[in-house]
């Protein structure tokens, strides 16, 4: 198992440039007590994000953070439990259910 490159969102964001190397987007919708998680999108998981907006369309509230590197995304990766991107974390904190979204590298 690799270790990430950053224990938190503290440490990445102080090293890589968002617009760049990861966008962050959030939608909260009136009304919704569901959020749709993707902290792994992007070129970081890829399909997370889609699959992730796709759930959410114009119902569910939303935050997927994207890795935008040219190469080198997982280097964007932190650990689902170490997560703590500010407006993703407000808005799971508003909610009542959360359903995050992971990819997975299987052979099949």
């Amino acid at each position: 198992m690799e270790m990430d490159t950053y224990a938190n969102f503290a440490q990445l964001s102080a090293a890589e440039g968002e617009g760049d190397d990861f966008v962050v987007s959030t939608a909260a919708r009136c009304g919704a007590s569901t959020v749709v998680l993707a902290p792994h999108g992007g070129g970081i998981e890829l399909g997370t994000s889609e699959v992730a907006l796709r759930i959410a369309e114009d119902d569910l509230s939303y935050a997927v953070f994207e890795g935008r590197k040219p190469t080198g995304n997982l280097r964007l990766h932190i650990t689902s439990s170490h997560f703590d991107e500010p407006r993703c974390l407000e808005l799971v904190e508003a909610a009542d259910n959360v359903l995050t979204i992971h990819g997975e590298e299987s052979d099949h």
